[in-house]
């Protein structure tokens, strides 16, 4: 086979190449904005629809985030830094920090997140189901777990694998009682976030006792 030399190829015209920095402020920007249209339309928005309501092509979206999987988890991920956030700057109202305020402020953020945000977290929730990962295969919980077990561990006599099973039990059953009490809401807000802490406290408790 005979090599033939190939001209160089001229430049493309249009934009030049983004920065790192460039590029992920521009993500940052479609997933808050994705975020808004999702509040404000309800979950079951298709690639085509969010693309439309953003002012964005569709391959835009895929370019960004591969697929709906890929968007869901950028909106978890930014999700769990506003839910960090808002618990970090509760926290810091208080000079000291022990394991039953943590809990206290965790869950009343968590019912406000499922409760105020309930079609974003929806979204999320079903593209995680879609995608075969389940309950806990997405970033929110996976971030819990980067933030609470060093502060968990600080505050309760558990081990590293306790700890594991107990955030990811904390998660489902938190999930669970909250679409439970939003299917009637017999109780108060503040109420089931009384209620859910005092359980969440025991059963940290219950670990505890169980390593004595």
């Amino acid at each position: 086979m005979v090599n033939v030399a190939r001209s160089p190829k001229a430049p493309r015209r249009g934009r030049p190449p983004r920065s790192p920095e460039q590029r992920a402020m521009r993500r940052d920007e479609l997933v808050r904005a994705a975020i808004g249209v999702i509040h404000d339309n309800g979950p079951e928005l298709t690639l085509d629809e969010l693309a439309n309501n953003l002012g964005v092509s569709k391959p835009v979206l895929y370019a960004e985030f591969g697929n709906r999987v890929g968007l869901a988890d950028a909106i978890a991920e930014a999700l769990a830094r506003d839910l960090e956030l808002e618990v970090a700057q509760t926290l810091a109202t208080h000079p000291v920090l022990d394991l039953a305020r943590l809990i206290d402020v965790l869950t009343d953020a968590f019912i406000t997140l499922v409760d105020d945000e309930a079609a974003l977290y929806e979204f999320v929730v079903r593209a995680f189901w879609n995608d075969g990962r389940g309950l806990l295969g997405n970033p929110l919980v996976r971030i819990l777990h980067e933030r609470l077990q060093p502060i968990v561990a600080r505050t309760a006599s558990v081990s590293d694998e306790e700890l594991t099973i107990l955030i990811d039990g904390v998660y489902g059953f938190m999930l669970a009682s909250v679409q439970s009490w939003k299917s009637s809401r017999s109780l108060t807000r503040q109420q089931v976030a009384t209620l859910l802490s005092t359980v969440l406290r025991e059963a940290v408790h219950g670990a505890e006792e169980s390593r004595r």
